[in-house]
């Protein structure tokens, strides 16, 4: 769940444990940017006193925020209550800043600055990546740091929970309300954040598999005409076959073959054109790549059934023929 306010450091706090105690919360944390929000912070960062030589995403973040989000710490620790004011500046950065910045060396315990203080920040994890902006982008080097050691502007509030989303979300709404009267609240899921980051490629599949479907009935109906044409072009030599003792199962078998020799070559066709085209999406697609195996074989499966359809009616009726009108056509 999000909830987002800008409120000051100790109301955000006592909001924060006041959702903890929530029915139904798990854990709660906050921060500054939650992920897939279509927004992001960037900061210069400089290790070891020199450019990291791009802009950095940064997010200050509570303790148990990556708990909230699942996201794995690779290696090292997560933030914790120790993490204060008072206590050492530590750092967490994700797997595409230690692939860019550090590679086969060890971060942990590297000092970095953020922005133009010049206070260090010791590295003490290394979390697994995520994507703030849309899921259309890449994961990028990305710094978190504790909350309690940089409390700064407005905050969103993560929670996860178990149970039912629409009553945590009320209680959600009470709380602030009562403790923060006039505050706008924004309580969304997660899930329609990833949805609504997907709007468009959820809508250019909607058309792609709309046309997919026309495409294939059209070729049903394309296949069931040509064999019901060559059929009735080959009455006499079917009704010849079977008069010269031709089983109804070897008709079949002529009929279906024929039309699966046709499928076989346009499948053929069609994947490499697919295997070749499929790299122009490949930045549209999510969790799989442009050349899926699982993907190929199914659409090769749907074809060959739909053409096997298609053939069922002109191959019933090509072992219905009788043999003495077959000899009368020929």
């Amino acid at each position: 769940m999000r909830l987002g306010t800008g409120a000051n450091t100790a109301i955000n706090e006592e909001l924060l444990e006041e959702i903890a105690r929530l029915p139904g919360v798990r854990v709660a944390s906050l921060s500054s940017v939650t992920p897939v929000s279509g927004s992001a912070i960037t900061r210069g960062v400089r290790i070891g006193g020199q450019e990291a030589g791009e802009e950095t995403y940064a997010n200050n973040v509570s303790p148990r925020f990556f708990e909230v989000l699942d996201t794995p710490i690779i290696r090292g620790r997560e933030f914790t209550v120790r993490d204060t004011v008072s206590s050492p500046r530590v750092a967490v950065v994700n797997e595409a800043f230690f692939r860019r910045h550090f590679r086969d060396r060890d971060p942990i315990g590297v000092q970095l600055s953020i922005g133009n203080n010049p206070r260090p920040w010791e590295i003490v994890g290394v979390a697994a990546d995520v994507v703030y902006e849309s899921m259309r982008d890449t994961s990028r080097p990305t710094v978190y740091t504790p909350y309690l050691q940089m409390p700064a502007g407005p905050v969103s509030f993560e929670a996860a929970i178990v149970g039912s989303q629409a009553a945590a979300a009320t209680a959600l709404h009470d709380i602030v309300r009562s403790m923060l009267p006039g505050v706008r609240v924004s309580v969304r899921t997660l899930t329609s954040q990833v949805e609504r980051s997907l709007i468009t490629e959820r809508l250019l599949a909607t058309l792609a598999g709309a046309f997919g479907a026309l495409a294939l009935l059209l070729a049903v109906v394309g296949v069931y005409g040509l064999l019901t044409y060559s059929v009735t072009l080959r009455t006499g030599e079917i009704g010849i076959r079977m008069a010269l003792g031709a089983q109804r199962a070897q008709v079949l078998r002529l009929v279906l073959g024929e039309i699966l020799a046709f499928t076989a070559v346009g499948m053929v066709i069609g994947l490499c054109a697919a295997a070749i085209g499929a790299r122009a999406l490949e930045t549209m697609l999510f969790g799989l790549s442009a050349l899926d195996p699982v993907t190929f074989v199914a659409v090769a499966v749907i074809f060959v059934a739909a053409a096997m359809i298609a053939a069922l009616p002109p191959a019933r009726r090509a072992i219905s023929i009788d043999p003495m009108i077959g000899l009368r056509c020929e």
